[in-house]
């Protein structure tokens, strides 16, 4: 998305945990943890204080993406064998995934094993 928006001057992209939302004063109080590895303090129930004036953004309009969970449509066994790919590091463990079955397959005893381990499915969209 900054790429889409990079060129509109009165945007700004983060990635950020956002521990409280005013929408009276039209203000975030991001978690001063790291993007997206949820509250770096525990306790913090959405309560902030001056200390936090460093982590209050401002806005005057507010969009949340508050992510997405796979489903598996009551087959949740299906997970082991079907990952999702929904984040950054689901993508980079389906990249490994790939690249060792390429490794795999130029090891192969024979042409089946090679064509299994080269065998991939993408379902959904």
């Amino acid at each position: 998305i900054r790429w889409v928006l990079r060129r509109q001057k009165n945007v700004e992209v983060l990635l950020a945990g956002a521990r409280a939302i005013d929408p009276v004063r039209r203000h975030v109080v991001l978690d001063p943890g790291p993007a997206g590895q949820g509250p770096a303090t525990a306790g913090h129930h959405g309560n902030h204080n001056a200390a936090d004036t460093e982590n209050v953004i401002p806005f005057d309009y507010l969009l949340l993406a508050t992510g997405a969970a796979h489903s598996y449509f009551g087959h949740d066994d299906w997970e082991r064998r079907a990952p999702g790919l929904k984040t950054l590091d689901d993508g980079l463990k389906m990249r490994q995934q790939i690249l060792l079955a390429f490794e795999a397959a130029e090891r192969a005893a024979s042409v089946d094993d090679q064509r299994r381990l080269l065998t991939f499915v993408i379902v959904g969209g």
